[in-house]
């Protein structure tokens, strides 16, 4: 899971322009749009830097990435 801070994102218009410069890298990314919190959280098989640099091809700055690991636990010695 990524979760990128977008803070120029108001509208249905950058969540489109947003979404288009992902599908053209990736196009079967999963996302999901929070437009309060002004973020943009998705699964995908790119990268956080091709992500990035697609959303600020697209015009929008990206403020901050947190980039989740996809292991269920702390240090894999433990089961989930």
């Amino acid at each position: 899971m990524l979760e990128l801070t977008v803070p120029e994102m108001t509208c249905a218009r950058c969540r489109s322009a947003i979404s288009q410069a992902i599908d053209e890298i990736d196009s079967g990314a999963n996302l999901h749009f929070d437009m309060q919190k002004k973020t943009v959280s998705l699964t995908t098989s790119a990268s956080a830097d091709d992500i990035r640099s697609a959303i600020e091809g697209a015009g929008y700055a990206v403020s901050y990435v947190l980039q989740e690991s996809d292991s269920t636990s702390c240090c894999g010695s433990c089961s989930a």
